[in-house]
């Protein structure tokens, strides 16, 4: 790196530090003082350990549902399937997808690996059947993670989602542009596509309104991306006010460098020898002949 780019490093660091202090002060249970970043865009990995910390769920043992995960290097569930979590992985960019299945192969959609890829663009019209095949994989309706960023029809597709299936936590990304109380939403458009500009997605207070009384809105991330709720009969955190919760948008935050940059080798590597372990363990439950 240049001089310049440690210098700007360094005060992305020193903000993220600041903004945690003054949370941590103001607010000591909020799930976001406690973030950081793994696999995700900025400090969603921390929050949603946190999260699960509070709830008494132990990441190795959860399960997950993530619509729209990039080319999976930089997403919200990477870090939860390398700790061992069962889950799905719904991307609706073909090439996306290519480059998973290239670098996680023989791994995914066989039905044994616990990490599972489908590639759909996802609608109103498909999600009673996606959900219903998600749950079955899973093998419950309530996973313990449910995370969609589709730029977009967020909102729509989530609250449509959550009429066939309870997970604990949901994770949402949010249009930040937008404090409460204002309620707004882009409308719903099958072929909606992000066009780079602040007409997308929904305002925190629109999803907090759609989700109604059964998710408590828990805490944004610092950055100001993604909301995070969970279903309120779980819920330990008292603070749900989307006024005191909203954060507003610091994209730059995103920018800080967290190590050498992602590659699949871990949970590549991982799955393999999970993969490994199963094959034995089946060879040596076999009868001899």
């Amino acid at each position: 790196m240049t001089p310049e780019d440690i210098t700007t490093q360094i005060a992305i660091q020193q903000e993220i530090d600041r903004l945690r202090a003054e949370l941590r002060e103001r607010m000591p249970a909020n799930p976001a003082a406690y973030g950081s970043r793994v696999f995700s865009q900025t400090d969603e990995d921390g929050i949603i350990s946190r999260i699960m910390l509070i709830l008494g769920i132990d990441p190795a043992q959860s399960t997950f549902l993530e619509i729209g995960v990039g080319n999976g290097l930089v997403c919200n569930t990477h870090w939860l399937a390398l700790q061992g979590a069962r889950g799905v992985w719904l991307e609706g960019h073909s090439v996306n997808c290519a480059f998973i299945e290239a670098e996680l192969p023989n791994l995914l959609r066989s039905g044994q690996s616990r990490l599972d890829l489908a590639s759909e663009f996802v609608t109103l019209d498909s999600v009673p059947i996606l959900i219903e095949t998600v749950c079955r994989r899973l093998d419950t309706r309530a996973p313990d993670f449910f995370s969609i960023d589709i730029d977009g029809n967020d909102a729509a597709i989530a609250t449509a989602a959550l009429r066939h299936f309870q997970p604990k936590i949901i994770c949402i990304e949010y249009n930040s542009k937008f404090p409460p109380p204002v309620s707004l939403c882009v409308p719903y458009d099958d072929a909606r596509r992000w066009a780079r500009d602040d007409f997308y997605g929904a305002s925190l207070q629109f999803i907090v309104r759609a989700f109604g009384e059964q998710y408590d809105l828990v805490c944004c991330n610092l950055a100001g991306v993604n909301a995070f709720f969970v279903r309120a009969d779980i819920n330990r955190l008292a603070e749900n006010d989307p006024a005191a919760l909203y954060m507003p948008p610091r994209y730059e935050l995103a920018r800080l460098k967290t190590g050498f940059p992602a590659k699949f080798h871990w949970l590549r590597e991982r799955l393999e020898t999970e993969e490994h372990h199963r094959d034995s363990d089946t060879a040596a439950e076999l009868p001899e002949i």
